[in-house]
């Protein structure tokens, strides 16, 4: 609730911002607006972070409402996987870069057995600057999830970004929890749902 980042969508509109700069205007939430001054904090190849400014009450309440895990767990949807992946992802997709993300198994997967029917080998969710993961070679894994600077790839609609994942040292209870919350308010199956909070609520050891 501290600040934003601002895609741009023509690259040439960095000229327009530098760090420290303040500027005011009007934030769109779930379509009420909000006046906010914020100031300039760090620059990256297509987007700005800003810090917000001394924010009203009303505007803290909203931003709060509007990040909070079982709000953004209501608001996940699928998200179409292209044909050449071979349908190897399943994606939800929520507001403010919520994603959760599934790998499953390729086809034909000697390791899909009576004793282990489990249709993924991985399970990921980024939310709120951080992420939480489950890989069947690695285990259960929390960490921070940062923007790498290297320019985001465009195809038609969709924006491809890069990340860079710093893991903690142990894993996170408090980003668990996050996790546990977002998933249980989402839409997804039960049977889904349970899987992935069984995974992510594992014994962290490798």
């Amino acid at each position: 609730t501290e600040g934003m980042r601002l895609r741009l969508l023509d690259p040439a509109d960095l000229a327009h911002f530098t760090v420290a700069a303040e500027f005011e205007g009007t934030m769109n939430l779930k379509g009420a607006k909000y006046p906010i001054r914020a100031k300039v904090r760090n620059l990256a190849p297509g987007s700005v972070g800003c810090e917000f400014i001394a924010p009203a009450p009303r505007v803290r309440a909203a931003l709060g409402e509007f990040l909070d895990p079982a709000a953004l767990g209501r608001e996940l949807r699928p998200i179409p996987t292209s044909a050449d992946g071979g349908g190897a992802h399943v994606w939800y997709h929520g507001p403010s870069g919520a994603d959760l993300i599934l790998r499953r198994r390729p086809a034909g997967d000697a390791s899909v057995t009576p004793a282990n029917l489990d249709p993924y080998r991985r399970v990921t969710l980024y939310v709120l600057g951080g992420y939480a993961q489950w890989d069947e070679t690695d285990g259960l894994t929390t960490g921070r999830a940062e923007k790498s600077e290297s320019p985001d790839e465009t195809r038609g609609l969709l924006v491809y970004e890069t990340w860079i994942l710093h893991e903690d040292a142990r894993v996170s209870s408090e980003q668990l929890k996050v996790a546990k919350t977002l998933i249980l308010s989402s839409n997804l199956a039960e049977e889904l749902k349970s899987w992935c909070v069984q995974k992510l609520s594992a014994n962290p050891s490798r």
